[in-house]
């Protein structure tokens, strides 16, 4: 499972945990999401998110 990280305001969304708040389910993968996806804090395009290495 993958970290994904918005350029444009620095929200984090974790695979594993999804993001409930947002009504994300847990163990949705960020290549899943629609292509139209947006940042849910900032509206930054799905495009603008950076893959977290850890």
């Amino acid at each position: 499972m993958s970290k994904w990280y918005c350029l444009g305001c620095g929200f984090m969304y974790n695979e594993a945990v999804g993001d409930e708040k947002y009504g994300i389910p847990p163990n949705k993968k960020f290549k899943d999401f629609d292509p139209a996806w947006v940042c849910p804090r900032c509206g930054t395009p799905k495009e603008k998110f950076t893959e977290v290495v850890s």
